[in-house]
């Protein structure tokens, strides 16, 4: 099927975003992208502002499809969770990275971003998080400390492994795709350990 003008003015405005960033796109750009007169941008969209809002609410639609899964949130014991949570983060990253990237680097442009983000994919991720983390605290399976903390070390974690590992093998000079994807699944497992040994009871 044909894509209608409105949804190619989106695909090109979204190709171009990606490329060129918010300051850096133009109507005219994206006009050309999509084959389109740019009179119809403004007919459609009105202005490049709120085209850019039409892509970054398709693109968090998109994401939150898949992002913090039912069957992880419904996982009671505490370890089997936080594993569970890591491989479905990683997932969730390796398909939208570049996405990712370019929401953080217009969030840096623009802090107001972060409500159209809030708006769409939610905070119950985040305090589902707290919640079991500080049921674990008081159950005694895992140590004190602040379940904050530790979602900003998970993700962190998760965010350099897709961030620093292509640019570490690129140091290398050649096309090292299959050893990216075999380090890329160990340092998922290495992040499982290191979490769970840094918050795990010492008896346990």
């Amino acid at each position: 099927m044909v894509n209608s003008i409105k949804d190619k003015i989106l695909d090109a405005a979204l190709e171009q975003f990606l490329i060129h960033g918010k300051a850096g796109t133009t109507t005219k750009n994206i006009a050309e992208a999509a084959g389109v007169n740019k009179a119809l941008i403004h007919y459609y969209f009105s202005s490049k502002e709120m085209l850019f809002i039409c892509c970054v609410k398709n693109i968090l639609e998109n994401m939150e499809a898949t992002f913090h899964k039912t069957e992880v949130r419904s996982i009671t014991e505490y370890k089997e969770y936080l594993n569970a949570l890591i491989t479905s983060y990683t997932t969730f990253i390796k398909q939208h990275d570049k996405h990712i990237i370019f929401l953080l680097w217009e969030y840096l442009n623009d802090k107001d971003l972060i409500t159209e983000i809030k708006n769409i994919i939610g905070s119950s991720h985040l305090i589902d998080f707290i919640s079991k983390t500080q049921k674990a605290i008081t159950d005694g399976v895992i140590r004190e400390i602040d379940p904050l903390d530790l979602y900003l070390n998970l993700i962190s974690l998760i965010l350099s492994t897709y961030m620093i590992l292509p640019i570490t093998l690129s140091f290398l000079g050649e096309d090292r795709s299959e050893m990216k994807d075999n380090l890329t699944k160990k340092r998922e497992a290495e992040i499982s350990r290191l979490l769970w040994e840094d918050v795990k009871k010492e008896n346990r």
